[in-house]
């Protein structure tokens, strides 16, 4: 039981680490988009909002390993088998 309550742990963990690196990432571009703009004159109707999806952001390869770690190790994959549809991303990762 202690097994299973360290794994659940361990992907808590996971899915909190890979929430905060989105948001950082998420941060940092906002901030590139405000540094851009103050180079620039504010348009008379004024900025619009930063607005960024997080479909729009990549979790970072090291977090997705982990993640391809955890989701190949379950029961489904092994048994039943999976697609990696657009994984890996690069060739050197193959």
């Amino acid at each position: 039981m202690a097994n299973i309550d360290e794994e659940a742990a361990g992907e808590d963990k996971l899915i909190n680490d890979c929430r905060t690196k989105l948001e950082e990432i998420k941060a940092a571009k906002e901030e590139a988009i405000n540094e851009e703009r103050a180079d620039k004159e504010e348009p008379e109707e004024g900025w619009p909002e930063i607005e960024i999806a997080f479909e729009e952001l990549r979790v970072p390869d090291e977090l997705l390993w982990e993640v391809l770690k955890i989701k190949l190790g379950e029961n489904d994959c092994r048994n039943r088998g999976y697609i990696l549809d657009g994984f890996p991303r690069k060739f050197k990762d193959a």
